[in-house]
């Protein structure tokens, strides 16, 4: 089984439609997406939409936990901050329902993923 792991595409549709365009050529079972969807680009609705319809599973980044509000998170970047703003408002309730539903953390019998650092409790730490 060949899977393609991504991370941080931050609301970059032309990094996606690279990626699009390099996964065509590949032979990939299954595509994750280890998190930060959202922030600092100008597309975010076009790439939650892209990860929602091309990836078989995808975690939630700190960017992503930002823009969502899906609890609350320390950032201090002026940058990030303006740019998790503007985010904000150009994503509808749904892509942020979408961003707040996803977990932080997988782990099975194989694998542990996370965007930075795993937080599941018990026997990883």
């Amino acid at each position: 089984m060949r899977i393609v792991f991504i991370s941080d595409l931050h609301s970059n549709i032309y990094a996606v439609e690279a990626l699009e365009k390099d996964l065509k050529k590949r032979s990939v079972d299954k595509i994750i997406c280890l998190g930060d969807i959202v922030g600092y680009g100008a597309n975010p609705v076009e790439v939650v939409e892209w990860v929602k319809e091309n990836c078989d599973l995808s975690l939630r980044g700190n960017h992503d936990t930002l823009v969502s509000n899906a609890e609350p998170i320390d950032m201090h970047n002026p940058y990030t901050l303006k740019a998790a703003f503007y985010n904000s408002e150009v994503l509808e309730d749904k892509h942020k329902e979408f961003l707040r539903s996803l977990e932080k953390d997988y782990e099975d019998d194989e694998m542990v993923l996370t965007h930075d650092e795993p937080c599941i409790p018990g026997s990883m730490i």
